[in-house]
This record gives C-alpha cells, structure tokens and sequence, in this order.
C-alpha cells in the first residue's frame, strides 16, 4: 500500500514537474522572430559643388600710336542635386589718348532647376551696356528650357529655347520695350589631356518687329598651365541686324587673350549661364 501511495506521489510530481516546465523544454520550439532586414536606401545625392574665375586681358602700344586695351571676367557657378545658379560679368574697353575707341560691359545671372536627368526649366537676366554702338543700357529677362543632348565629362552640347521681354535705353532718343524670343546652343570639348574649347550661341528675336534680331557667339579655347592657372584665348561676336542708328556696323567682334584663375570644389562650369542668353 505504501508502494502504492508512493507511485502515485511521484507520478503526481513527473506531472506537476512537466506542466511547470518551460514551452522549450517540453520538445516545442519557440516561435521564430521574423528576421529585419535593413530597408533599401536610396542613393546619395550629388554633393553641391561650386566653382569661381577670374579673368584678365591687357594689350598697351605706345610710339606713333597710343592704343589702350584692357579687358576683364568674372564668373561664378554653384550647383546642388537640383539646382543650378550661375552669374558671368565680361568687360573690355579700347580707347586711343582721350578718345574712346570700343566699349563693353556685359553681365548675366541665372537659375535653373533640373527637371530630369536630362531636362531641366529656369530664368535669366541679361544685361550690356556699349556707348560707341549708341547703347545706354540693355536688359533681357525671361524664362526658357534646356536639353541636354550631350552630357559627358569630357564633352557637352545642349540646346535652349525660351521666352522673355526686352528694354533698351539709347544713348539718344527715347528707348523700346519688346517681347523677344531666345534660342541657344551652348558646348564644350575636351582638348589634348587637360584643354578645354566652349561655345554660347545665342539667336534673340523681336516678335513684333521681324527685321529686329541679334545674335550673340562667344567661343573659348583654355589651356591650362596649373591646377588653377589658365592661358585663354576668346572671340566675341555681336551683330544686331537693326542698330540704333543707320550709321553704326550690324558687326562687333572683339578677340582677346589673357590669363584666367580658377577656384573652387568643381573645375567644370555648369550649362547656361553665358551672355548669348543660354540657359
């Protein structure tokens, strides 16, 4: 009988010793925990870079004839993942004892959002200034397009077209006001290991008066001679078909070399910003 009592106080406790047991122990496993993956993220965008130069001509002669001619630059580009701010100032001037000879002054300023990879929307102010051609004061404001036909590091060629108005203030007379339109064609090549060749052609048309049309063509070949020193070789040309004054030539071109400093996280210039209305 004790036998008896026995078996049953220890099958009592194998039971009670079981049910206490932990669910691991009784041959079930645990529920298994989802494994967390990182979630995918995206890539990084482009680091903002920026990019500034500056430039200097300078030619004297002196003897049987006194001939002056200087000439300047300033440029500066900044860039973000979406963004794109460019300014440019140009001078140059001639001039011979007291007489004035040549003179211009141009600026330009600029922004443009990127809309693809490829196409990206923004606006322009233009602005120039030439007495010896019978202008006081020019300026261009508009909005326009750009596509990125080429886009490489070692070459580039893109088209714009794009919409705005015109003021002109003459030397003489009253000024004009007009919508214009704008097409350009701006690119750059790579020349030899390190040289650089760009273009801005710019085509501004007067809507309301068909005849009234400029076109504006810088082109440049840079050499470098150190990380942030250039020699630089520009050819300018304007024609504006209709002049202020019968009297003054459609054509102004101006061929200039000088030396050209660079600074900044980027060497290349980004697309637009030029005179010709490129934006």
């Amino acid at each position: 009988m004790s036998c008896r009592r026995m078996s049953i106080f220890a099958i009592t406790l194998l039971a009670t010793a079981v049910f206490l047991m932990p669910v691991e122990s009784r041959g079930q496993t645990a529920p298994s925990v989802p494994e967390v993956t990182p979630a995918t993220t995206a890539p990084a965008p482009p680091p903002s870079t920026w990019s500034l130069s500056l430039g200097l001509t300078y030619s004297d002669t002196r003897g049987n004839s006194e001939v002056e001619a200087s000439g300047g630059s300033f440029s500066f580009s900044g860039s973000t993942a979406w963004w794109t701010v460019n300014t440019q100032i140009t001078t140059a001037r001639t001039s011979s004892g007291d007489s004035l000879l040549a003179e211009s002054y141009n600026a330009s300023l600029f922004a443009m959002h990127k809309l693809s990879a490829r196409l990206s929307a923004g606006a322009m102010v233009l602005a120039d200034r030439g007495e010896p051609q019978g202008i006081d004061l020019r300026g261009v404001g508009g909005v326009g397009v750009l596509w990125a036909v080429v886009a490489r590091p070692e070459r580039s060629f893109n088209l714009i077209a794009g919409a705005g108005a015109e003021a002109e203030d003459f030397t003489f007379g009253p000024g004009s006001t007009h919508p214009i339109l704008h097409l350009a064609t701006q690119g750059s090549l790579q020349v030899g290991p390190a040289g650089k060749f760009a273009h801005d052609i710019g085509f501004i048309f007067d809507t309301e008066e068909t005849d009234n049309y400029r076109v504006i063509a810088d082109a440049s070949l840079q050499a470098p001679i150190t990380h942030w020193l250039a020699l630089q070789l520009t050819y300018s040309l304007q024609y504006d078909n209709l002049p202020p004054l019968p009297t003054l030539k459609k054509t102004d071109t101006i061929l200039a070399a000088g030396l050209t400093l660079t600074f900044g996280s980027s060497q290349k210039a980004a697309p637009g910003g030029s005179r010709s209305g490129a934006l």
